[in-house]
């Protein structure tokens, strides 16, 4: 057996997901073709105090939720700048 250079791939795992919808932060990521599909499903909640905390340390002011599944989504940045997506800011 040989010892492996600097930087050499020696094993490799591959694991194999059956929730085929991508993450980000914890959270289901959505994109554009989803939320074109339905935008009355997703709404852009703004102060939420029950808002998942953010995994760098700080909080988020705001996020996707997803009104069917009734969870916080990330939704990529066109959707955001869509004019469809219902901004909700928090009644405190």
């Amino acid at each position: 057996m040989s010892v492996p250079k600097m930087g050499e791939i020696t094993h490799m795992d591959m694991y194999v997901c059956e929730d085929s919808s991508p993450m980000k932060y914890g959270m289901p990521k959505i994109y554009k073709d989803i939320f074109n599909q339905n935008p009355e499903r997703f709404e852009l909640r703004i102060d939420y105090p029950d808002m998942p905390a953010c995994p760098f340390g700080n909080s988020f002011k705001a996020l996707g939720f997803d009104k069917e599944k009734r969870e916080y989504v990330w939704m990529v940045t066109s959707i955001i700048k869509d004019d469809r997506l219902k901004k909700v800011v928090y009644a405190k």
